[in-house]
């Protein structure tokens, strides 16, 4: 009976950390369609339409943030499909930089991460 409920307990844990790995990718995936629209599939909407030097580029605050936002989120997901695909080697790190790893990992990723794997 201990046998078959600490099996259990390992494919709920595994299949729930097998699914927060597929939603990161995901995630990446969209943010790197997102990205290409930018660098290799540009539409006319993509691009500044400068047409002289009197007109160079403005800082405009709206598009730095979506930017800021897209590389905030592929760091958080790329950090948390390393941590859990090599979770043996997160849990043997010296503890500050597991601490500033956590810091960085949205509170969902959070317990997958510090569940050791076993």
């Amino acid at each position: 009976m201990y046998i078959n409920s600490s099996t259990m307990h390992l494919r709920k844990t595994f299949s729930k950390k097998n699914a927060t790995v597929t939603k990161c990718y995901q995630s990446l995936h969209s943010d790197y369609k997102l990205l290409c629209e930018d660098a290799h599939t540009a539409t006319i909407q993509n691009m500044e339409h400068l047409s002289s030097l009197s007109d160079l580029p403005a800082y405009e605050k709206v598009k730095s943030d979506n930017s800021a936002n897209v590389y905030v989120r592929v760091c958080k997901n790329i950090t948390s499909v390393f941590c859990i695909t090599f979770n043996t080697f997160y849990h043997q790190m010296h503890h500050r930089n597991k601490e500033n790893i956590l810091n960085s990992l949205g509170k969902d990723i959070k317990p997958v991460v510090t569940a050791p794997e076993s």
